[in-house]
């Protein structure tokens, strides 16, 4: 890393004899394809803006090549160094270990709608998170200037993982939002449910949709844990009247699907975005994932499935401690869970985490994207 870094700084100079360009680039070295929060954003922008002016620079994970990997963060230095406006889903090491460059603006629009779980300089010496030293060497989280959030709830723990203070912490709300909370009758995820419903005719019976999102899992040496969570939910449900539907996270191992055969009402719908899946759920199962803050906004139930929370409280570490914050929908037991959510159905469900949540967007409506359209507008001004 410290080699990277030195390489970083040296064609970062030479790249700054270059004037800015009157232009925004969106870079990520998350995935090589656009993120809904990406896709929604630079439809705007390019709506407003000559196309030419909205630049996109994504790379896939070094895991996955890391010839192109290094091709792809040239690039991405270049079109940092040169853009008026940098946005990043991220940390990116192009933006923050080469110097500010003055003039331009980096803008971080964290892929998540929260934080339950601790996460960048949180979770630093922990098993899950980086070392301190990795973190100094590649200043991590370094160099932002406005730092995007969902709503107010997620300004403390956004301040604290990147290490700025609360005021640079800006909640315009996502565009994800709007793409939960659009009322049209033709919107995105309508119709995005129905090709899901299409294809997987057990959405359409009698059951209750019950999806199970849990998070990725990193550095716990536990590849089997899915299909040991997954396996005790399917157990406690069975015979309730219910579809348990699993998606996975698209970073995580898959599970044994021997258990598709053992369980019958065991769906999966592999390739297919949770957000899309809440159009279709009575009720979504979680952790320690943000797919939480999204099922509350499209007001669907959530309940927090954490058998692994005492090791999860000391990593990566909890921002939100959904046994102590929310008893009535959480539990480490999967027949306990199951208890709560078949008392949901039947109207005698806990809402301190609908309430909590209201809490955490308070003030943030529909329009998150134009918001954000209209503070990059400003920026390039």
């Amino acid at each position: 890393m410290g080699l990277l870094a030195v390489v970083i700084r040296c064609l970062s100079a030479l790249m700054s004899l270059f004037p800015l360009h009157d232009r925004v680039v969106f870079l990520s070295r998350q995935a090589s394809t656009l993120s809904l929060d990406y896709r929604m954003l630079v439809d705007e922008l390019r709506a407003r803006l000559p196309r030419e002016r909205v630049l996109i620079c994504l790379a896939a994970p070094e895991t996955q090549g890391v010839v192109r990997f290094a091709f792809n963060m040239l690039a991405q230095l270049w079109y940092s160094r040169t853009s008026k406006v940098c946005i990043v889903d991220g940390y990116s090491p192009v933006v923050s270990i080469p110097p500010a460059r003055r003039g331009r603006t980096v803008i971080q629009l964290w892929h998540a709608l929260g934080a339950v779980k601790k996460f960048g300089l949180q979770a630093l010496d922990t098993p899950s998170g980086r070392t301190s030293k990795q973190a100094q060497v590649g200043c991590m989280h370094q160099k932002y200037d406005i730092i995007v959030a969902a709503g107010p709830g997620a300004a403390p723990a956004y301040a604290e993982a990147f290490g700025y203070a609360q005021d640079v912490v800006v909640a315009t709300g996502l565009p994800r939002m709007d793409y939960l909370l659009d009322p049209a009758p033709c919107a995105s995820r309508r119709q995005a449910a129905e090709k899901l419903a299409a294809a997987h005719p057990f959405f359409e019976d009698s059951r209750r949709n019950v999806v199970y999102a849990p998070t990725f899992r990193k550095g716990t040496g536990d590849d089997a844990w899915l299909t040991r969570y997954l396996d005790g939910l399917a157990r406690a449900f069975e015979g309730a009247g219910v579809n348990l539907i699993i998606t996975g996270h698209p970073l995580q191992k898959g599970f044994d699907e021997e258990l598709l055969t053992r369980y019958e009402h065991l769906c999966y719908v592999p390739g297919a975005s949770t957000i899309d899946l809440l159009e279709l759920a009575d009720c979504v199962i979680t952790d320690y994932s943000a797919v939480a803050f999204e099922a509350a906004i499209k007001g669907v139930g959530v309940y927090f499935y954490v058998p692994d929370i005492d090791e999860y409280r000391v990593s990566p570490g909890l921002n939100i401690d959904p046994v102590l914050a929310f008893g009535g929908v959480a539990s480490t037991s999967a027949e306990d869970l199951a208890a709560k959510v078949m008392a949901g159905f039947e109207g005698a469900r806990d809402d301190a985490f609908d309430r909590f949540a209201d809490a955490y967007f308070a003030g943030v409506a529909f329009g998150s994207t134009s918001r954000l359209t209209d503070l990059v507008c400003q920026r390039l001004a």
